[in-house]
């Protein structure tokens, strides 16, 4: 049986992070990147009615013994790998991999604006191992990638003020330090994630210690 082959990566992670030469904005950018290839990809499951193997993507465990072509046969989706700013997704089908695409693309355009999310997929039928195939399906992602035209974005139309941290158009005006700048989507969506940022790394680092 033929089931679909899915790789989910975040593109240009370092420019994205550092656009911004502010701590807040540097934690929030690096929070949403995480998301975008964790977070974000059980909850696009979820949205796009899925079946799946993902309990929980911070726990040291995240997934549910069993395998999507083999013993599970109830699952739609078999999450193989995530973290890092990468994530391959086994689907059993072409329209569950197409219903998780339009959920993660979409969330991630509302929640990280200019966030270069990068979908590949192919068709695995079983013939050479899983590791193959996903070594393949990057290769051609890569290339795919590289061959994409220079287009440079349409910024805005009427825009009277620019983003004071990355010349873009303006979205909101918010308040820095005693001053109050001009920022942009990006940079918003950054300032906005910080909180969570920051309350994640505390799980993460801290664990109830008070240092």
């Amino acid at each position: 049986m033929t089931h679909t082959l899915l790789t989910v990566e975040c593109g240009s992670i370092q420019s994205y992070i550092f656009s911004s030469n502010r701590l807040l904005e540097n934690v929030g950018a690096s929070y949403l990147v995480a998301q975008a290839t964790e977070g974000w990809i059980l909850e696009a499951l979820s949205e796009a009615k899925l079946s799946h193997n993902m309990i929980d993507p911070k726990a040291a465990n995240p997934f549910a013994d069993g395998h999507l072509f083999e013993d599970r046969t109830d699952w739609q989706a078999e999450v193989i790998y995530i973290g890092g700013g990468n994530a391959v997704i086994l689907f059993r089908d072409e329209g569950g991999a197409r219903a998780f695409t339009e959920q993660l693309s979409k969330k991630a355009l509302l929640k990280a604006p200019n966030l270069r999310l990068q979908v590949h997929s192919t068709e695995w039928d079983g013939a050479e191992t899983l590791g193959k195939a996903v070594g393949k399906l990057r290769k051609t992602m890569k290339a795919a990638v590289s061959r994409q035209p220079a287009s440079p974005p349409l910024l805005g139309l009427g825009v009277t003020a620019v983003c004071q941290e990355t010349g873009l158009p303006a979205a909101e005006l918010v308040r820095v330090g005693d001053d109050r700048r001009y920022v942009s989507a990006e940079i918003l969506a950054k300032r906005n994630a910080a909180a969570e940022a920051k309350e994640e790394l505390y799980r993460l680092l801290l664990k109830g210690s008070k240092y």
